[in-house]
């Protein structure tokens, strides 16, 4: 995701169809049509004021909120936080059937959290934690560990020096229209479609 302004929406990496049953169409092309474009329009607004820091990554924004402007320090962090993670959301979904990591990453979850189930029933769990909107995330931290964390609204895990490799979008938007209120059935079938080869990247 190495870009910067103008930022463009990527090209979601499966069809809309191609999460059903588990996640509908419908469903995907609202959320990015809508919602994650929408970030990516508010974003280059608000950078479109600030040559200086039109050669930063999103990465590089959202990594050092206190070298942006004051006056729009804010927005650019909510947008640039909200192109950030529903790209990492998008990018940790793929086609039916992908649904356990390789040998290396599962040792790896396996050393942090036990086990992969143990791994999964703490994943869920931190999504039903969320209040109101937000994400659960896996992340690597700085001393290579895994780690499960939640963020509300559009705070990413790079503000908390924290690398992120999945996460799973919590706000109503990303399942309502399917699942209703129902978040449990959408993080449990969340764990149908992981695209674990877009995650062992990520960590690598």
């Amino acid at each position: 995701m190495n870009r910067t302004y103008p930022f463009v929406p990527i090209k979601l990496p499966f069809k809309a169809n191609q999460l059903s049953p588990y996640i509908d169409a419908r469903t995907i092309m609202v959320h990015y049509n809508l919602l994650y474009k929408n970030y990516i329009l508010k974003l280059n607004e608000e950078l479109s004021k600030h040559k200086s820091l039109q050669d930063l990554t999103l990465e590089q924004l959202l990594s050092n909120p206190s070298k942006l402007p004051e006056k729009d320090r804010v927005n650019i962090m909510r947008y640039a936080g909200g192109v950030f993670n529903h790209e990492m959301y998008f990018m940790s979904m793929g086609m039916r059937g992908d649904t356990l990591p390789n040998a290396k990453l599962r040792s790896k979850i396996n050393n942090c959290f036990g086990s992969f189930n143990d791994f999964k029933e703490r994943f869920i769990a931190a999504g039903l934690a969320v209040f109101g909107s937000g994400y659960a995330w896996l992340v690597v931290d700085k001393k290579d560990n895994l780690m499960i964390i939640i963020t509300a609204n559009q705070e990413t895990p790079l503000e908390h020096g924290l690398k992120p490799i999945m996460c799973c979008d919590v706000w109503e938007h990303a399942y309502f229209l399917q699942y209703l209120n129902r978040r449990a059935d959408y993080l449990n079938k969340f764990f149908k479609i992981i695209n674990w080869n877009s995650v062992e990247k990520n960590l690598m």
